[in-house]
């Protein structure tokens, strides 16, 4: 750990617990253990730490009075935090893991942003489906409280994202913009945000099945993640190919760019 009067307890039960009044660790100089337990842990400053096999909070963590930024690493396993919160003040959040549990609110309270992604590259990934191996219900969407983006995926990702095989995925009372990050995309039913909040969906291959849908100001923006990529708007060529009832399924007061 980094910072004065820094504090790490180490349980009885192999629990980590961090109290400090400075940083844990850097973004090139992660706070790496072996302890795949967080309990209870207040921390005046940015928070890092990764652990090669899974993480799993056994109490609240937050570093909200410093405003600092959060990045918990769980490499190619497992994150949970139960039912004990993530607070961050305007911090940024990263949870990264090839599979995530949510259990309650992950908070950034002012305008920074909230970003949830798989390790490896090829994990695919679920919202409010059955298929999936990084998969949040709606329920675990709604745990995400932000006044800025949420990014799902991983730069680079070529997994598949699936949505809504389980149901409508309803985001309009929430407060951040949606950044979808996969090798392609699929939804079988709808995917509503906020007012004035935009939907960002990047993935060489999409299937749009039911409404995508944002208001007043927010936008839409499908674009492949290869930058070679052919597009087909109702066309019988493009690897990214739109039929005219996808483009009707694009519902933005806004500015839909393709």
């Amino acid at each position: 750990t980094s910072g004065s009067g820094t504090d790490l307890t180490i349980g009885a039960t192999g629990t980590a617990i961090f109290t400090t009044s400075g940083a844990v660790g850097t973004s090139g100089n992660i706070f790496t253990t072996a302890i795949d337990q967080i309990g209870a842990s207040t921390v005046a400053g940015n928070f890092y730490i990764a652990n090669d096999t899974s993480i799993t909070l056994t109490g609240a963590l937050t570093t909200a009075a410093s405003n600092g930024i959060i990045s918990i690493d769980a490499n190619t396993g497992t994150f949970a935090n139960g039912a004990n919160t993530i607070a961050s003040g305007s911090g940024d959040i990263t949870i990264t893991a090839d599979a995530i549990t949510l259990g309650t609110s992950v908070t950034n309270s002012g305008a920074g942003n909230i970003t949830i992604q798989p390790y490896s590259t090829g994990t695919t990934i679920g919202l409010n489906d059955a298929s999936g191996t990084l998969n949040l219900t709606s329920t675990e969407l709604g745990y995400l409280a932000s006044a800025g983006t949420v990014t799902i995926g991983v730069s680079g990702g070529s997994g598949a994202i699936t949505a809504g095989s389980a149901g409508a995925i309803d985001l309009s009372a929430e407060t951040f913009g949606l950044t979808l990050i996969g090798g392609s995309f699929a939804n079988t039913n709808t995917l509503t945000l906020a007012a004035d909040k935009s939907l960002n969906i990047t993935g060489d291959t999409m299937s749009i099945g039911a409404a995508l849908t944002t208001s007043v100001t927010g936008n839409i923006t499908l674009q492949p993640k290869t930058t070679s990529t052919t597009i087909g708007l109702n066309d019988a060529s493009g690897t990214l190919n739109l039929t005219s009832t996808e483009l009707g399924y694009l519902a933005s007061a806004g500015t839909v760019t393709i």
